[in-house]
């Protein structure tokens, strides 16, 4: 539950602030190294090397997206917390959980738009420069995502553990 409640505190910061805390990121990654060392274990009982794995292909995945100004570093942070402490299985399920929800968000706001339902959207900040308010807080989806996990940890399982 403590999970929850952290990434719940993220979504409400990210939506406010377009930002995410560094004390809930890098306070998360201490957190997850601290039980990592102590224990050897995530604090969702995952083995160590389920936590460094996902380490890297979180990083693998954010550090371009990052390079090419598609995700915050707060996303980086995130992602990299949510592996340390979750485990691969979980990064990776709260990931594509979040890219899908965005997809069909995107994809839904582009229709009102065409159909004049709401007002023009600009949808270029997603690959350009614009200013905070423009951006879509991706770190909220990938908390909704991490939230789904733990909430619902067996539907959105992976069918084989990495």
């Amino acid at each position: 539950m403590i999970i929850v409640a952290w990434a719940m505190l993220i979504i409400f910061y990210d939506i406010r602030s377009r930002t995410i805390p560094n004390y809930l990121s890098i306070g998360a990654l201490l957190l997850a190294l601290l039980v990592l060392s102590v224990t050897g274990q995530t604090v969702t009982h995952e083995p160590m090397y389920s936590a460094i794995f996902g380490l890297i292909i979180a990083l693998l995945i954010t550090i371009p997206a990052y390079a090419f100004k598609l995700l915050g570093g707060g996303d980086v942070k995130l992602l990299c917390g949510i592996s340390l402490l979750c485990g691969v299985n979980v990064m990776i399920t709260s990931f594509v959980i979040a890219s899908l929800s965005l997809f069909v968000i995107l994809i839904i706001l582009s229709r009102l738009y065409l159909l004049n339902i709401i007002l023009p959207l600009d949808i270029k900040p997603l690959v350009q420069r614009a200013p905070k308010e423009k951006y879509i807080p991706f770190g909220a989806v990938i908390a909704v995502g991490l939230v789904l996990t733990q909430v619902y940890p067996n539907i959105f399982r992976l069918p084989y553990p990495i």
